[in-house]
């Protein structure tokens, strides 16, 4: 039973609901192309929200090295509803009408021009706030893309992934968490403006 406070809200707003991590070292290679988003499917996380006005904080982390160099590489989240429909998340740039590479971000500089294929970066997304307004079945994951020719994402190892201490291995992960809504909190909110007035 949710505790009443005397502004009118109440403790579920805000509230964690739920929270789905995907942890893994599973080593991968990703074939990449020019200008077109392709999806890490280690990454695909899947979530039934309770509500429809529930919010979905995502993180993501990701260790990684591409056979191209880093600031060629971009990257954004993308979510799949199960009634089929499908986007990026909200905080995907918008490219349209330029010829843009519209994404999150580039991929952080971890490139060493004398060595460029033991080097790993990492994509980090903090928490961002998601909502999705629905409270069927989403799959989230990660998509990447190359802005020169193709190139290949390895994830959790070095391009050269031969055994010796110079060639790093790691761990990714991508973590959804439903929050209740601050829906209620915002309404009364308004109303007191409104009275004001």
């Amino acid at each position: 039973m949710a505790i009443e406070y005397g502004d009118g809200s109440d403790s579920n707003a805000g509230r964690i609901i739920q929270v789905v991590r995907n942890n893994f070292n599973t080593r991968s290679s990703t074939s990449c192309s020019q200008h077109a988003f392709v999806t890490i499917t280690a990454f695909n996380t899947s979530i039934t929200p309770k509500s429809t006005n529930s919010r979905i904080i995502i993180s993501v982390g990701c260790m990684g090295e591409p056979t191209d160099q880093d600031h060629h590489m971009s990257w954004s989240v993308f979510r799949t509803f199960s009634n089929g429909s499908s986007g990026y998340i909200n905080i995907h740039g918008d490219a349209s009408g330029t010829s843009h590479t519209d994404c999150i971000s580039a991929i952080q500089a971890g490139f060493y021009n004398n060595n460029s294929n033991s080097t790993p970066t990492y994509i980090a997304l903090p928490p961002v706030v998601d909502h999705p307004s629905y409270s069927g079945g989403i799959t989230y994951t990660l998509r990447i893309q190359t802005l020169s020719g193709s190139a290949t994402w390895y994830t959790n190892r070095c391009v050269d992934d031969n055994s010796n201490s110079d060639n790093e291995r790691g761990g990714s992960h991508m973590t959804l968490m439903e929050v209740a809504s601050w829906a209620l909190i915002m309404k009364l909110y308004t109303q007191l403006i409104q009275m004001n007035f």
